[in-house]
């Protein structure tokens, strides 16, 4: 748990997918530009904050203490994106983007994340982060919806550490036939129906966005293309979602709190076990060596009599 955490007053919303679930290009469809980077391999190698700002700028900090700000985004090619080995730069501390949206300027901080199931040090930066975000948007894919990869990942990343907060929305939904579509959906709507944690009743947390025709869409000012691709829905419901959660912002945080605090002690009392049996062990071979040599000694003094 990051310590700034509990004061940030920032309502807090993070991306979470494996690689390639489109991610970055969602976020970027909801910022109505291509702020984040995006490719075909993996892109996004640390998280990467977006706040509100007049103009898109960029402000990477390093762990020597040195800081890079630059309009635009052309810094993150540098700063936050995989290497050729898919490998993170392990000096970078922190990147932030500024950028114009309404949402934003309520006081909401997007975080983007690298994908999961690629590379062990992305998954570890990934549990981290999600400790400190007040709402999760897992991107799902509707070609392989809901693996028990992700499922298993919902419930020990999410579910098991009090972060009851969370949303899904469906994407590559224009690449199925119709017919498939409803049987998806149907699905999709069931089980996210069992997964609905803290969400108010009254909102949904199952959203269909076909992310990439919702970017080209808001590139080109189509209205009616972006309401077609889900997106104006989509911003529209998760402005409502914050306006519902944030004031309530400390009961979202505090069940984390108390998961950590347990798993903590859980972590505590398994690293404690291994000393509790050397202590036990060391114990048993002490009253071993001593009841040794009471023998030895009542042999010695049964010799002396005999003399």
């Amino acid at each position: 748990m990051h310590p700034e955490y509990l004061g940030n007053p920032a309502f807090r919303i993070a991306v979470f997918a494996p690689f390639n679930h489109g991610k970055s290009t969602l976020l970027n469809a909801l910022l109505g530009n291509r702020a984040l980077p995006i490719a075909l391999r993996p892109t996004t190698g640390t998280a990467i904050v977006v706040k509100y700002g007049k103009n898109i700028k960029t402000c990477v900090r390093t762990n020597d203490g040195a800081e890079v700000c630059e309009n635009g985004t052309d810094i993150l090619k540098k700063f936050a994106v995989l290497d050729g080995d898919r490998c993170m730069r392990e000096d970078v501390v922190s990147v932030e983007v500024s950028c114009p949206h309404s949402l934003l300027a309520k006081g909401v901080e997007l975080i983007d994340l690298p994908g999961t199931d690629d590379m062990e040090a992305q998954n570890h930066l990934v549990y981290s982060q999600l400790i400190t975000v007040d709402l999760v948007v897992q991107v799902l894919d509707a070609r392989k919806l809901f693996t028990l990869g992700e499922v298993s990942k919902l419930q020990d990343w999410l579910m098991n550490r009090g972060i009851t907060t969370s949303i899904f929305v469906l994407n590559f939904m224009n690449l199925l036939e119709i017919e498939d579509c409803k049987e998806v959906a149907s699905r999709a709507r069931s089980l996210a129906g069992e997964l609905r944690g803290d969400l108010p009743n009254n909102m949904s947390n199952l959203y269909r966005v076909d992310a990439l025709p919702a970017l080209r869409a808001r590139m080109k000012g189509d209205v009616a293309a972006a309401n077609q691709s889900g997106i104006l829905l989509f911003e529209s419901n998760l402005d409502r979602i914050v306006d519902n959660l944030s004031p309530g912002i400390e009961y979202i945080r505090l069940p984390r709190l108390l998961a950590i605090r347990e798993q903590l002690k859980q972590n505590l009392l398994a690293q404690a076990q291994p000393l509790e049996t050397e202590v036990q062990n060391a114990d048993r071979d002490r009253q071993a060596a001593i009841e040794r040599l009471r023998g030895g000694s009542s042999k010695s003094r049964m010799l002396l009599r005999l003399a």
